[in-house]
């Protein structure tokens, strides 16, 4: 049961960023992306007040929500796109001025999956050794207690499963992501900290 909730969270995350542009299929947008993720790492210091998609509206939408009521919270998508043949999995965005933007996924109308890129800005306090403290099984609480709020990345819930990424930014850029599955650390993984 894990492995499937693995594999289909990774599926759907996938999707997802692809749809939305986040990754590129070819090697020479990657660059530009590098770039422009620096340019918008900068921007997002400057923009959160500003932001008409915000952190608040993204925890609104709750997993199991129709996607009227998600309208009603964010507005009609400005982009929408299927994920399969059938429609029944369909991918939602809507985006801020500052690149930083939400998408939600539904499946027969209802939300299996929601996604937020740039929203807010958490300066974390993670080193490595903190990082090392993680050990799976551990709950959010847990972890929330050892390193602080972090910034809630992802939400999947589907067959039954509940996954969660969050993510810890320090000012230098390095950063860590936890996936909680059904509230406890599932996988972890870490870039530059020291």
């Amino acid at each position: 049961m894990k492995s499937k909730m693995k594999i289909i969270f990774s599926i759907t995350m996938f999707f997802a960023l692809v749809s939305v542009g986040v990754i590129k299929l070819n090697k020479e947008n990657a660059a530009a992306y590098a770039a422009k993720g620096k340019a918008l790492s900068h921007h997002m210091k400057n923009s959160v007040k500003d932001k008409k998609y915000s952190m608040k509206k993204f925890l609104r939408i709750n997993m199991g929500m129709n996607y009227k009521s998600v309208e009603n919270i964010l507005g009609v998508s400005e982009k929408t796109g299927q994920i399969n043949d059938k429609r029944e999995l369909m991918n939602h965005q809507w985006k801020n001025s500052d690149d930083s933007y939400i998408v939600v996924i539904t499946k027969n109308n209802y939300v299996v999956s929601k996604i937020e890129i740039g929203l807010e800005k958490i300066n974390a306090n993670i080193s490595r050794v903190k990082y090392k403290k993680i050990s799976r099984g551990m709950s959010y609480e847990k972890v929330k207690n050892l390193v602080g709020k972090g910034e809630l990345l992802s939400e999947t819930n589907l067959m039954g499963s509940n996954s969660k990424m969050y993510q810890w930014v320090n000012s230098d850029g390095s950063s860590m992501n936890i996936t909680f599955t059904n509230g406890i650390v599932d996988y972890k993984t870490e870039k530059k900290l020291k």
